[in-house]
């Protein structure tokens, strides 16, 4: 049955236990298969069947609507970030506060200093936090309870308290002590915390802001009679031609159609260094031109740009859960309930038990229970630690698909790397040369035009290996019209200037009599296919043709070592040639000669007894890549193996293998500290808030102390979760 995901902004949604109220109530709808909450994002993202009965947008907003909070259209996202604290409730929320403080505690001989002090909490707490309330009162309805129902019913307690003793003195539960400057208090500092706590969230979901921010809004669109003007980017069609300049950001995709220039690709692969493009090549969206001018064929616009697709790819695993996550809001669907249950026992026993001070304890540990035990903490343990991370990894070149696939690769203990394309450059050279006597300047301009008329990657890189050792260009000029006699699957024969020239296989050589016993020793050993070259009957030399390991691979796969992870290599190439990479990289197991359909046998086979991850990049590797806990496709190669991937590296450079296992250690370790931090604050809090200790010591955690450390704990949070957006290069380097 096919499948649509649709992406929905939810309004109202403050911890935990709202991630999971909002996934219940969607959960409901029979069309719907998958929903994923992101309190981060404050987004539901929702995979339903293909009916086209149903209208499942309106079926979601009524779900949500239902659970008490509400879907609402994307909001200006720049605005709330660059408006300034002292403009937003928080900032009057504050400034209001310090008097209340100042006449409560220090300022005791004033006129009507009461009535002033209340009037001023209410407008503090009713009027800018007014939020908690309407929330709550929303909750309420529902038969549901979030942490504004924490907030707004310890507020509100210490509020109507503190009017019973303005109103009435000491004739009240509370025996003549208020509490407004606590209810102002509680209030400032949790709309503190939601502002600090916002930005800093921003922060951790920047890299699709960032990404996207790259593109610029005009090009220049070039006509048929070769003039060119500006237009806005959303006017261009696939087809057209626009001028890129030296200093120009590449506003969409294209096919370079003339000229040359060096693009920073460092948006999509994470490297600085930029690349040359000429004609033929692809140039993608968000690319900098920094030397150069070049015309470009659109082919992708819009949502079709690889830059578009990019941040699609992230903003879904942003949404993604990690099987970690699923148990903290689980814990916290639970823990807003047991919360107004504990509050009220605190305050039934110490009312009852307390003598004198019983009405003034049961009210100060009530509200300090209510306002300590928000579960803000715990809902943003894992997503702004997931958020950091795959937005980290953006910036880096390393797409992943999902949360599970990072967590997965944070405990990988094998790695299996597919050779061909992947451990190496996937294109054949001449390695190494044997030459019974040297070439003349003739020989290697005969032997570099032969080979540049076959149409063959041995023959290409033969010539490739010719053109260069040409002693001078006049040698060009002395080589005739050139006939050749191509033996297939063996090599070529031409005779030039009554000179026989015969190269290829030793097949080639076996049929012609050539006698090439003086390169016995290559034969044998030699792990690279070759090619032998005679002239007139002779034999002159062997060439050993070989696909190169890429720059990177010897120190990623050392560093991979280092961390005590297994490498194997697996590959359907001869057992000699696997030998030789596995011996050059140190490492001991390797399968060679393994069939496409085998490959994932041998995956599935390490995943039974520990956590692994396969590499690969061709159209072979894709069922290997879905049998390993963890898929990790190199971008250069087919779609089939991106898509059955979790991990996808755009550049093919192996060293982000290293960085991706790096940030995925790096991430797991923020978000268990991140859960730990939650638990603990709130194991140990509530039984501070409730009087735990007053027996012992006659100490009480005030209500205002309650509220600042609940915003600390949420703020705590989301800043050791920013810790992931430094360097990973530099633990790789090390």
């Amino acid at each position: 049955m096919t499948e649509q995901t649709r992406t929905f902004n939810i309004d109202g949604m403050t911890c935990a236990a709202c991630v999971r109220a909002v996934e219940h109530a969607i959960e409901k709808s029979p069309n719907v298969s998958e929903v994923r909450v992101n309190l981060v994002e404050n987004t539901a993202t929702v995979v339903s069947h293909a009916n086209t009965d149903v209208d499942i947008e309106s079926e979601v907003s009524q779900l949500v609507k239902n659970a008490g909070y509400a879907v609402v259209e994307k909001q200006d996202q720049n605005h709330e970030h660059n408006t300034s604290i002292w403009k937003t409730p928080t900032g009057w929320a504050l400034i209001l506060t310090l008097p209340i403080v100042v006449l409560s505690m220090f300022v005791t001989h004033f006129p009507l200093r009461q009535e002033l002090v209340g009037v001023l909490t209410a407008v503090v707490v009713f009027g800018f936090g007014r939020e908690f309330f309407v929330n709550a009162w929303k909750q309420v309805k529902h038969g549901s309870a979030n942490m504004d129902t924490l907030v707004a019913l310890g507020t509100g307690t210490a509020f109507f308290a503190s009017v019973a003793v303005m109103l009435f003195g000491e004739d009240t539960l509370v025996q003549g002590h208020n509490y407004f400057e606590s209810a102002a208090v509680i209030v400032a500092l949790v709309l503190l915390g939601r502002y600090l706590e916002h930005n800093a969230r921003r922060r951790t979901s920047g890299a699709i802001q960032m990404l996207m921010g790259r593109l610029p809004n005009s090009a220049s669109l070039v006509n048929e009679q070769g003039q060119v003007t500006q237009v806005r980017v959303d006017d261009i069609q696939v087809g057209d031609r626009i001028l890129v300049k030296s200093g120009n950001v590449v506003p969409i995709d294209g096919i370079v159609e003339s000229g040359s220039a060096w693009i920073d690709e460092s948006m999509l692969t994470g490297e600085s260094i930029p690349v040359e493009k000429t004609v033929g090549d692809k140039a993608v969206a968000g690319s900098a031109c920094t030397n150069g001018t070049v015309h470009i064929t659109v082919t992708g616009v819009g949502d079709e740009t690889n830059i578009a697709k990019i941040a699609e790819f992230i903003r879904r695993a942003q949404s993604t859960k990690a099987p970690v996550q699923k148990l903290a809001d689980t814990i916290a669907s639970y823990f807003v309930p047991i919360v107004l249950v504990i509050a009220l026992v605190t305050a039934a026993l110490w009312y009852a038990l307390g003598g004198q001070m019983g009405g003034q304890i049961a009210l100060v540990t009530g509200i300090a229970v209510l306002v300590i035990a928000c579960p803000c903490a715990l809902g943003l343990a894992t997503p702004t630690a997931l958020i950091a991370g795959l937005g980290k990894a953006a910036e880096e070149g390393i797409l992943i698909r999902d949360a599970e696939a990072l967590e997965h690769l944070a405990a990988v203990k094998t790695i299996v790397f597919d050779k061909t394309g992947t451990l190496t450059v996937g294109k054949p050279n001449v390695v190494g040369v044997d030459n019974v006597r040297e070439f003349t300047a003739f020989e290697t301009a005969v032997i570099a035009t032969i080979e540049q008329k076959i149409e063959h990657p041995i023959a290409e890189c033969v010539h490739a290996h010719f053109a260069e050792l040409q002693q001078s260009s006049s040698a060009l000029k002395e080589v005739p019209e050139i006939e050749l006699h191509v033996e297939h699957g063996s090599g070529v024969s031409s005779v030039v200037n009554s000179v026989q020239f015969r190269i290829g296989n030793l097949s080639l050589m076996e049929k012609y009599g050539i006698d090439t016993s003086v390169f016995e020793k290559t034969k044998k050993q030699s792990p690279h296919t070759l090619v032998f070259v005679a002239i007139d009957e002779e034999m002159v030399a062997v060439l050993e043709v070989g696909d190169e390991l890429k720059e990177t691979t010897t120190r990623a796969i050392h560093w991979i070592q280092e961390q005590g992870i297994e490498v194997q290599i697996l590959s359907g190439d001869r057992e000699p040639v696997v030998k030789h990479i596995a011996e050059r990289l140190n490492i001991d197991i390797f399968h060679a000669q393994v069939v496409p359909e085998e490959k994932a046998t041998v995956v599935q086979t390490i995943a039974s007894k520990k956590r692994v991850a396969m590499v690969g990049d061709g159209i072979n590797d894709a069922p290997a890549l879905v049998s390993a806990h963890v898929g990790i496709a190199m971008g250069r190669g087919s779609d089939i193996a991106i898509e059955s991937a979790g991990i996808i590296i755009p550049s093919s450079d192996l060293a982000k293998i290293a960085q991706a296992i790096v940030l995925g250690k790096r991430t797991k370790k923020v978000i268990h500290s991140n859960l730990a931090w939650a638990f603990a604050y709130n194991v140990a809090g509530i039984p501070l808030a409730a009087g735990v200790l007053y027996p012992f010591t006659g100490w009480l955690l005030n209500p205002m102390f309650a509220g600042a450390a609940m915003a600390f704990s949420s703020v705590s949070v989301v800043l050791n979760s920013l810790r992931l957006r430094g360097s990973i290069s530099d633990r790789f380097s090390s």
